[in-house]
């Protein structure tokens, strides 16, 4: 089974799965938290309102600590594996590893949210945040002139 702790002193393994140095991984951690149980004091692990019960984790989860949710969602983000695959990897099978992937998902738009680092999906909005070239400077690549069409019979 795939753990954080285990992965946590292979920076280049770390970045292997998720895209992400041992330094951004834990910047991103409290905020997850935050989001994570936000999200299961609103809901259950099923997506229904949360009526008496409230949330605690239980003693076998196959993701015990809230590193290991990351870790979780991350490599599913980056590799895109089946949830077969995906759920193996983790020690789960496939119906729960989707059941975490649905509780997941929205935890980490919403803590990209916050921390202001959702990925810019637009060109409108790449372009708008990148500098654009003056009209006066000369374009990146060489510009040639038009075909004009053949007056041959």
């Amino acid at each position: 089974m795939l753990r954080y702790h285990d992965v946590a002193q292979n920076t280049a393994r770390l970045r292997a799965l998720t895209s992400l140095d041992p330094d951004e991984f834990t910047a991103l951690v409290p905020a997850f938290e935050a989001c994570f149980l936000e999200r299961m004091r609103a809901y259950t692990m099923d997506g229904l309102p949360r009526l008496n019960r409230r949330y605690t984790p239980y003693k076998n989860s196959p993701l015990p600590t809230i590193d290991d949710k990351v870790l979780f969602i991350l490599v599913h983000m980056k590799q895109h594996l089946t949830q077969e695959v995906h759920g193996e990897l983790f020690g789960m099978i496939q119906s729960d590893a989707h059941t975490w992937l649905q509780l997941l998902r929205p935890v980490l738009l919403r803590t990209l949210e916050q921390l202001d680092a959702v990925p810019t999906r637009l060109a409108t909005c790449i372009a708008a945040a990148e500098k654009q070239p003056a009209a006066d400077d000369p374009p990146f690549f060489i510009m040639m002139v038009p075909n004009v069409p053949s007056n041959d019979p």
